[in-house]
């Protein structure tokens, strides 16, 4: 299974991944693998005033150490593709959503 969380640019769906985590679990919950990074903000995007704080944001760090977005998508497809490809089943992923609802499964693979 694998476990991922993503942190918004606003506490919505529309807003931009600026960090992302993704952890490969086996069927005890131990961890296997696991992949995180940071992305850099994209020129139409400002981050709510909300996520900068509860977040604990470093924009500046964000803007000089993070990924293109183009970048981060490459990472996270090949992350999942070769957990897929390497698995003799399916493979569950599941959100870690820190708001309104706790983690659960979105599909599998």
């Amino acid at each position: 299974m694998i476990l991922y969380d993503l942190e918004l640019s606003r506490f919505h769906r529309t807003g931009q991944v600026l960090r992302y985590a993704f952890w490969e679990l086996d069927h005890d919950l131990n961890g296997i693998d696991e992949m995180a990074g940071s992305v850099r903000l994209n020129r139409t995007e400002m981050p709510s005033l909300s996520a900068i704080i509860r977040q604990s944001l470093d924009l500046d760090q964000l803007q000089s150490e993070g990924e293109t977005e183009y970048e981060a998508a490459h990472r996270i497809f090949h992350f999942i593709k070769q957990k897929v490809v390497n698995s003799a089943s399916p493979i569950q992923l599941f959100c870690y959503g820190t708001q309104k609802h706790s983690p659960h499964a979105l599909f599998s693979l």
